[in-house]
C-alpha cells in the first residue's frame, strides 16, 4: 500500500470583497424581479397595497389631560399637576387661561447632562412664591437609574439633593434612588426622605433655605429620646404613622408622604409610640400629661403605649400640636400642647356635650382631622343620644370660654342634590337617629380647614353619589359639585 501523502494545501486565494458583489448583483437582480411581477401578483390576488402611517402622519389622539396622578396648589391659586401616567410636569399660574408644560418624559433631566426622564413622581409641592418642590427619576449618562429633587422657581431649576450625594450621618453612604419629597414652606425650606445605601432605613432629612446641605432629623433605626418614656421600638421598624400640619399645597395622591413642614420649618412625626417636632435643630418631644385623659393611655396588657393606630396629629405655623388620644376603653381625647408649656391640655373628650345643632347628646369620641394658625380644631365624633343624628362633623373654637359649632351631620339634608342626605349607607328610608351601629362610620372624607375656619369636605349620600361642599361659621354646608352615576354636576352661576 503506497504511503498515505497529505493533501496539498489549498492554493486559490478567496477574496471576501468579490463574494459581496456578486452576492449584492444577486439580490439586486431577484428584487427587480419581485418588482417586475409584483404588479401581475397583487392584482391576481386582489390585495393592493396600500399607505396606511407614515412617520409624518398626524394622529387622531386625545387632547385631554386625564386623572392628573398629583396635583398642589397654593393660596394665590398657582396649581401645578403631574399628568395621567406621570409622564409629564404642567404648571398654569393663578388667572392663566391654559397650563404650560415644564417637563416630560425623554427629557433631560435639568442638571444632568446626557441623562433621559423616566418618570415624575406624583408628590408636588408650592409655596406662595410659587416655587415647585417635584422629584424626577431617570437615566443618567452612566446608564443607571438615578433620581433627584428639584424645585423650579419659575425659571430656573435647582436641584435640592440627588441620589448618588452623600448622605448626611456616620455611615449613611448616598441617599439612594427612594428619594421622597415633602413640602417647600413660604422661606424656601425643604424637607423629604431616604433609604441611605449605608443604613437601608427611612431616614428624614430638611434642607433650610440658603443652605448648601441637608439636615438629618431621624431614621426610622434611631433610638427613641430618654424623655419619652413611654416610647417602644416596633419589631417592625416601623413610624407609627405620620402626621402633617396645616397643607403646604400639596394634595397627595398615592404614594409615600412626607410631613409637611410649616412656616418655621418643623414638622411633626409620630415615631416610637411618641409625637415629636423635627426642625434644623434636631428632634424635640411633645410632652404628654402625668395622668387624664392626655396622658400616656395603658393597653389591656397594662403596658404603657400610645396606641398609634388610632392617633392623629396636627402642627400649626405657631408651633401648636393637635393630636387625638386614644383611650383602651375605645373613647379618645383630643389634647392640645402649646410650645412652652409643659404639660398639654384637653379640648375634646368623651363626655363632652354635643352642639345643639345636631340634637343634643354627647360626644362619644373625637377624633382631630385639622387645627389652624388661631387654634381652632376641626374632629368628627360618633353622637350619643342625638335626636337627629348618629354622626357630626364638628369645629371646636379656641375661645374663651371654648365653643364647638356644627359644620354637618348625618342625616342632615345634602344641599344641591335634589333630597338626598349624608349618609355612609345607599338607602331610600328616610335616615334619623334609629340608625345606629357601633362603631359608626363616616360620611365624611377629604376634610380640611383653611385659617380663616372655613371648611371643605367630600359627603357620601343616601343616594349612592358624593358630593363636595364647604362650610363657614353658622351656615349651612355650600354645594360645590356632585358626582352621581360616574357623572359629574356643578352648580349653575
Amino acid at each position: 500500500m503506497a504511503p498515505t501523502q497529505p493533501s496539498p494545501g489549498f492554493s486559490r486565494t478567496f477574496r471576501l470583497d468579490a463574494f459581496l458583489l456578486r452576492f449584492a448583483n444577486s439580490c439586486a437582480l431577484l428584487i427587480g424581479l419581485v418588482f417586475l411581477l409584483s404588479g401581475t401578483v397583487h392584482a391576481q390576488g386582489g390585495v393592493p397595497l396600500v399607505t396606511v402611517a407614515t412617520d409624518q402622519s398626524a394622529l387622531n389622539l386625545s387632547t385631554q389631560f386625564g386623572v392628573p396622578a398629583g396635583t398642589a396648589i397654593n393660596q394665590a391659586g398657582d396649581f401645578a399637576f403631574v399628568g395621567n401616567g406621570e409622564t409629564a410636569l404642567f404648571f398654569r399660574a393663578a388667572g392663566a387661561t391654559a397650563a404650560t408644560r415644564l417637563l416630560q418624559i425623554d427629557d433631560e433631566a435639568p442638571g444632568f447632562p446626557g441623562s433621559q426622564i423616566q418618570t415624575i413622581l406624583p408628590e408636588l409641592s408650592i409655596n406662595s412664591s410659587k416655587s415647585l418642590l417635584f422629584e424626577v427619576r431617570f437615566i443618567g449618562g452612566d446608564h443607571l437609574l438615578r433620581s433627584a429633587l428639584l424645585v423650579f422657581d419659575g425659571t430656573n431649576y435647582h436641584t435640592v439633593v440627588a441620589s448618588g450625594d452623600a448622605a448626611p450621618g456616620p455611615g449613611s453612604g448616598v441617599y439612594g434612588v427612594n428619594l421622597a419629597p415633602g413640602s417647600i414652606n413660604d422661606s424656601g425650606d425643604v424637607d423629604f426622605s431616604a433609604v441611605p445605601t449605608g443604613t437601608g432605613s427611612t431616614t428624614y432629612y430638611i434642607v433650610p433655605s440658603g443652605a448648601q446641605a441637608a439636615v438629618r432629623i431621624v431614621g426610622l433605626t434611631d433610638t427613641p429620646p430618654a424623655a419619652c418614656t413611654w416610647c417602644v421600638i416596633p419589631g417592625s421598624g416601623s413610624p407609627g404613622g405620620f402626621f402633617v400640619g396645616v397643607p403646604a399645597g400639596a394634595v397627595i395622591l398615592g404614594g409615600p408622604v412626607v410631613p409637611n413642614l410649616n412656616s418655621h420649618g418643623q414638622m411633626l412625626l409620630n415615631l416610637w409610640g411618641g409625637l415629636f417636632i423635627g426642625s434644623k435643630d434636631g428632634l424635640s418631644l411633645v410632652p404628654m400629661a402625668v395622668t387624664g385623659v392626655c396622658s400616656p393611655q395603658p393597653l389591656t396588657t397594662g403596658t404603657i403605649l400610645l396606641a398609634s393606630s388610632g392617633i392623629n396629629g396636627f402642627l400649626n405655623n405657631n408651633g401648636v400640636v393637635a393630636y387625638t388620644n386614644p383611650s383602651s376603653s375605645g373613647s379618645a381625647a383630643i389634647c392640645i400642647s402649646t410650645p412652652g408649656v409643659v404639660q398639654p391640655t384637653r379640648a375634646i373628650a368623651a363626655g363632652d356635650p354635643a352642639p345643639a345643632g345636631v340634637g343634643g347628646g354627647t360626644i362619644a369620641s373625637p377624633v382631630a382631622l385639622g387645627l389652624d394658625d388661631s387654634g381652632d380644631i376641626i374632629f368628627q365624633s360618633p353622637i350619643s343620644g342625638s335626636s337627629i343624628t348618629p354622626y357630626a362633623l364638628l369645629r371646636y373654637h379656641q375661645s374663651n370660654p371654648p365653643t364647638t359649632d356644627v359644620v354637618a351631620y348625618n342625616c342632615e339634608t345634602a344641599p344641591g342634590t335634589n333630597g338626598s342626605f349624608f349618609s355612609p349607607f345607599v338607602s331610600p328610608v328616610t335616615c334619623g337617629p334609629a340608625i345606629v351601629i357601633s362603631p359608626f362610620p363616616s360620611p365624611f372624607s377629604g376634610v380640611s380647614m383653611a385659617n380663616d375656619g372655613r371648611v371643605s369636605f367630600a359627603g357620601s349620600l343616601s343616594s349612592g353619589g358624593n358630593a363636595i361642599y364647604r362650610q363657614t361659621g353658622a351656615a349651612a354646608p355650600e354645594f360645590i359639585s356632585l358626582e352621581l352615576n360616574g357623572n359629574s354636576v356643578f352648580p349653575l352661576d
